[in-house]
């Protein structure tokens, strides 16, 4: 009886650390690919851009502040960048199922720009997720910012 109990209790304690290692995955990076498409409205050099990832609950997760200031995204041909966020938050792979990204400018003079956002999420378990910023209906749904409109967000679930 006692050989029993010692087997289920083992049994009951591997189950509970197999549950806790499921759960302490976490994000380990993040980066973001802005594709800026041919004949649309360009960044300008002086045009600062932020982008953040939030879990569901509005947690922040990483994010890349008041980027590029230096850097003019050319609408010819289409033009790609990519840039790794900073991790501000540790989050498990279980908070992140669903979030939202945020991309805001700041603008020194009237600027608009138009690109199409491309995420990447990598975990410690080596897994990682791409999630594009547009309308699965739609592909290479162009998200566009402005002084007037300086932020865009969307949703994900994973």
């Amino acid at each position: 009886m006692k050989m029993k109990r010692a087997i289920i209790t083992v049994l009951l304690l591997a189950n509970i650390f197999s549950l806790y290692a499921q759960e302490t995955v976490v994000v380990t990076s993040v980066k973001v690919t802005f594709l800026v498409p041919a004949r649309s409205a360009d960044k300008d050099v002086n045009t600062q851009i932020t982008a953040t990832l939030y879990t569901g609950m509005g947690k922040r997760v990483a994010m890349l502040d008041h980027c590029c200031g230096n850097i003019h995204f050319p609408d010819v041909n289409y033009t790609s960048s990519t840039y790794a966020l900073d991790m501000r938050n540790t989050v498990s792979k279980s908070e992140i199922q669903s979030g939202y990204f945020d991309i805001h400018i700041d603008p020194s003079k009237n600027s608009k720009w138009i690109f199409i956002p491309t995420f990447q999420i990598e975990f410690s378990d080596g897994s990682k997720v791409v999630i594009k910023g547009e309308d699965e209906a739609t592909p290479y749904t162009k998200r566009t910012v402005s002084q007037e409109t300086p932020d865009t967000s969307f949703p994900f679930h994973l």
